[in-house]
């Protein structure tokens, strides 16, 4: 159970990165917040809200991305950080 919450702290990590460098690269200031809260929120993965939060801020920062390009992976392992979070929650 452990080593999937870290699994999910290293995809939570790796995605708020990419959401912050993508902002840094398009001048996009709601990416570089998101990626900033992606960072801090990956760290409390083991709280359940916290796991809720991070689909949130991945759908959100999805819908800011566009989806078009290749930046847009970042959105998608916040999504999939917190999914393997939730799941690692119920089992």
């Amino acid at each position: 159970m452990q080593m999937s919450f870290e699994a999910a702290k290293v995809l939570g990590v790796v995605g708020g990165l990419v959401l912050l460098i993508s902002g840094l690269y398009f001048f996009a200031l709601p990416l570089v917040a998101s990626g900033l809260i992606a960072l801090f929120v990956s760290r409390q993965v083991k709280h359940l809200m916290w796991s809720v939060g991070l689909i949130i801020v991945g759908v959100v920062a999805y819908t800011l991305e566009g989806g078009g390009s290749l930046w847009s992976y970042g959105p998608v392992l916040l999504i999939v950080a917190g999914v393997v979070a939730i799941i690692t929650h119920i089992l």
